[in-house]
């Protein structure tokens, strides 16, 4: 059984060889460049958990105090 040279960049013919592969393509979701819409979207949320947490702290000490 004979042994079969490996196949490394010096020993491939110049057929096989691929063109380099183009930049990646922007995401869908974000068409214009930017993550303004997905930051905005993370800090609206981060507000609504403070309000929705102080509610309930309130409504606790209210049920505690009752």
């Amino acid at each position: 059984m004979m042994r079969q040279p490996s196949a490394s960049s010096t020993t491939l013919n110049s057929k096989y060889h691929h063109p380099s592969a183009p930049p990646p393509q922007m995401p869908p979701y974000d068409a214009h460049g930017d993550n303004f819409a997905t930051k905005r979207m993370r800090k609206l949320t981060q507000r609504r958990a403070v309000d929705y947490t102080s509610t309930v702290v309130q409504y606790m000490q209210f049920m505690i105090h009752e």
